[in-house]
């Protein structure tokens, strides 16, 4: 999906699931509920999990992005969610509530077999099964709206888009009051949206200026240039590293770049787009805005190097890897048995917290961060 909807000027910007950076002093997290697990649902909470990493995590554990999913049926769509995406389940808490139920909040555990070396991911999922205009989720979507601690979005991504759009203009009025930010899908025309939002018509905001039409098919996602000029340099500082044990000072001819970049493996391709797309949040999160920094202090370079492998441990997870049963542990201290499960079953024993990382492969989370500014740039 691009960042924005319209052009030239109709032209409006989504907002940042985070809105204000969520630096790493922060107490707050985000808060993303998604109403529907169709496709689309399903699809975003994914690319939300992908994204949603911050420095405050390295702080205070507690303070994991949380992705909430509310469908009718959410019970059967959990288990196929799961099942979908059981090596992340493996390792992490998810909690589940049936609103029939409101009392009972249901703890699903982490797989036993990876013992205690578990839960030490950044992103939470919850399901909640329940009608989203039933008084009991009108009141919890209340609930959180006013919590100071969450920053709070909501996307509507029913199959039917004309029951989107009713849900996503009579939620609670304290979703409006707050600002909180509502995403509706529509799949042609964004026309009765655009008629409500003020911000088109460059007027004063109004109730309805936060609520965003998205997944028209004039809106559909897109590997622009930008984007795929940065993945491409996320793939040459990782090759550089790996010839030099250094970061490069500066961005290569496109020849150059072009030329690793169609070596690479499309799986490959899509793990340095989803770097590249991680880059201005991370910048945000130390404060900075639009305008990048010549150079990150050591400690700055530290932090986000944590913050990249936590990014890096959720998308090999979401894209099917998992981390090694303590058996395999210890057969992986073998180099040709470790390349041998890496290659061939998809067990990456690089899939566990930062601390726990031996220094030669914290050198490339460091990598990466010491080159934010350079991808920045492009």
């Amino acid at each position: 999906m691009k960042r924005h909807y319209g052009e030239e000027n109709a032209k409006v910007e989504y907002p940042a699931l985070d809105r204000e950076p969520i630096t790493w002093e922060s107490d707050r997290y985000v808060h993303f509920v998604i109403i529907g697990m169709s496709r689309m649902g399903v699809a975003l909470g994914v690319e939300a999990a992908h994204l949603l990493h911050f420095p405050n995590f390295c702080r205070d554990k507690r303070l994991k992005s949380r992705i909430t999913f509310i469908d009718a049926d959410a019970d059967k769509e959990m288990n196929f969610f799961r099942g979908r995406y059981r090596h992340y389940f493996d390792l992490s808490l998810s909690y589940y509530r049936d609103m029939e139920q409101i009392e009972k909040v249901h703890t699903i555990l982490p797989n036993q077999i990876y013992g205690k070396e578990v839960n030490f991911l950044d992103i939470e999922f919850e399901f909640i099964k329940g009608q989203a205009e039933t008084p009991e989720i009108q009141q919890l979507l209340a609930q959180w709206a006013k919590d100071p601690q969450q920053e709070l979005s909501i996307a509507i991504c029913l199959n039917f888009p004309p029951q989107s759009m009713a849900m996503g203009l009579y939620l609670p009025d304290v979703i409006y009051d707050q600002n909180i930010p509502v995403f509706i899908r529509q799949e042609t025309s964004s026309a009765l949206l655009d008629m409500l939002n003020n911000r088109i018509k460059k007027e004063s905001l109004n109730r309805y200026s936060h609520v965003y039409p998205f997944g028209m098919l004039t809106n559909c996602f897109d590997l622009d240039r930008h984007s795929t000029r940065r993945a491409q340099l996320v793939n040459y500082i990782y090759d550089f590293k790996n010839k030099y044990k250094s970061s490069p000072a500066a961005c290569p001819s496109e020849s150059e770049l072009l030329d690793g970049w169609n070596k690479l493996q499309v799986a490959l391709q899509w793990s340095n787009l989803y770097c590249a797309d991680s880059v201005d949040l991370k910048l945000r999160s130390l404060g900075f805005g639009t305008t990048p920094p010549l150079r990150l202090t050591s400690e700055q370079i530290e932090l986000m190097a944590e913050v990249e492998h936590n990014r890096w441990n959720m998308e090999k997870l979401l894209l099917g890897y998992r981390k090694p049963t303590p058996e395999e542990e210890e057969k992986c201290k073998d180099n040709a048995v470790r390349k041998e499960y890496k290659t061939k079953r998809f067990v990456h024993t690089d899939i566990r917290p930062y601390y726990q990382l031996d220094e030669g492969t914290k050198e490339y989370d460091r990598c990466i961060s010491e080159c934010l500014p350079l991808i920045a740039e492009q």
